[in-house]
């Protein structure tokens, strides 16, 4: 019985975890992010909230952008379609290696992604 409960938390969870998000008001929501040396600053319809370098966990690039996990299973995606342009994103990654107490390895610089929202 103990190993069919384990088992349902794992399989479910994420399931609930995701049907509760849609239910957030800012679900979908547009976060505008402000980076600079000392933090992250992300501005949505609710508020704003600031992240500093340290307080990340770690951070994993994709060819398609950025999760910053504030928590183990608590994640901001950053996606590389939002940054000006490889440059833009190219400058972000040099200072999130300076300053994040752990960093995921970058994708090759060389490596693009069109926005699949234009």
């Amino acid at each position: 019985m103990q190993l069919f409960l384990l088992t349902w938390g794992r399989l479910a969870g994420p399931w609930f975890s995701r049907r509760e998000f849609t239910k957030r008001p800012d679900s979908g929501a547009e976060l505008i992010w402000s980076i600079s040396e000392d933090a992250l600053e992300a501005t949505y319809p609710q508020g704003n909230s600031t992240i500093t370098w340290k307080a990340l966990l770690k951070m994993v690039f994709t060819p398609e952008g950025v999760l910053l996990y504030t928590a183990p299973q608590i994640f901001n995606w950053l996606p590389r379609y939002g940054f000006k342009d490889d440059a833009d994103f190219a400058r972000f990654k040099d200072l999130a290696g300076k300053n994040a107490q752990v960093f995921g390895l970058p994708p090759p610089a060389n490596q693009t992604t069109e926005n699949p929202h234009q």
